[in-house]
């Protein structure tokens, strides 16, 4: 198992309680469990299960629980309970405060029942247990594989195992993990084209070219290229368009090699997105 590790430099399993460095899997972001879990909560509970497992910590829940958190559990908790025994949360508090409008919570709340149904469906289908605290997540995650406990030595496999490939996902929760899983192996492809925007061409508001031209400019062969390319329109990043006058590129792979298009890139937008992610992983040190 690979692991991300947090702020806070202790020699492993030789700090104070409550304090030394915090460790999450690699393959937690990329798995997508916080598509069926309680989001924000499972990942939580990822950063405990890891940091059980690397440093060591051994003991029952609670004993690791109380190394890791110290004497205020809601402090690692980040408003999300108050301790183990807390229930879940489908929608963090602080999602919905960020709501400008009320269009925009009846629209976050209708995406976090959705998300609540399919994932209660999903492991109900696959007999496995329906989380009704935070302690029986971690008992959810341990039934999942993700985790494993044995005389209080606590363990995760090199590789967690997929949800696509534990339960039986209906087709538009199967859809979604088939977009994830393109845009994940599109995700070098992505940082090149936009690191050759950015950097390389100094942030053009648009760009007049082809993709054979354009493969060439970034390394990436015309196909990488053109996936690239669609992740970042469904990110809502850049625009396509080809044409005088302009009509809206579907989909990259409908532009030959020497065919001339336009890319129109949203910075704003680029920039709000990974000011967001920044500041996410900020709040777990």
């Amino acid at each position: 198992m690979t692991v991300d590790q947090g702020a806070g430099k202790t020699e492993a399993g030789k700090g104070e309680a409550g304090k030394g460095d915090l460790a999450v899997h690699n393959d937690w972001f990329s798995s997508g469990w916080m598509h069926l879990l309680p989001g924000y909560q499972a990942m939580l509970m990822c950063m405990l299960l890891s940091t059980a497992a690397t440093r060591p910590v051994t003991g029952t829940l609670d004993e690791v629980a109380r190394e890791v958190f110290g004497d205020s559990p809601r402090d690692f908790l980040h408003g999300l309970g108050e301790d183990l025994d807390s229930p879940v949360l489908w929608l963090a508090p602080d999602t919905l405060a960020a709501a400008e409008d009320t269009e925009e919570e009846a629209r976050i709340r209708a995406e976090a029942a959705a998300r609540r149904a399919g994932g209660e469906g999903a492991l109900r289908a696959g007999g496995f247990p329906v989380p009704e605290t935070i302690r029986d997540l971690v008992g959810t995650m341990l039934a999942l594989g993700i985790a494993h406990t044995t005389e209080g030595r606590w363990s995760m496999p090199d590789r967690l195992p997929l949800p696509e490939d534990v339960l039986e996902l209906p087709d538009d929760l199967r859809g979604t993990f088939r977009r994830l899983r393109r845009s994940d192996a599109a995700e070098p492809w992505k940082h090149a084209l936009t690191d050759y925007l950015d950097h390389t061409l100094g942030r053009p508001g648009e760009l007049f070219t082809t993709p054979g031209r354009l493969a060439e400019a970034v390394r990436l062969s015309p196909d990488e290229l053109r996936a690239a390319l669609d992740d970042l329109v469904e990110d809502e990043h850049i625009r396509l368009y080809r044409g005088i006058p302009r009509v809206p590129v579907a989909s990259a792979g409908d532009l030959q090699d020497l065919q001339r298009f336009h890319l129109v890139t949203d910075w704003e937008q680029y920039d709000e997105d990974h000011v967001y992610v920044l500041r996410h992983y900020g709040t777990n040190e």
